[in-house]
């Protein structure tokens, strides 16, 4: 019984770290796409700028 005791233990240690390492994965995702959405935020400004010089152009 001891034993058993030891092994679910160990195994609630081992979940509560793969919890953790599936939090972390999570959060670094979420960091990527809010880059992603700012780069391309940046490039749709840049295209509209580009786009009104060239209408002053005109």
């Amino acid at each position: 019984i001891e034993r058993l005791i030891q092994d679910l233990a160990d195994e609630t240690h081992k979940s509560a770290e793969i919890n953790d390492q599936l939090k972390n994965i999570a959060e670094s995702g979420s960091e990527q796409r809010q880059h992603i959405d700012e780069v391309h935020t940046k490039v749709r400004d840049l295209r509209q700028k580009k786009s009104d010089i060239q209408a002053q152009k005109m």
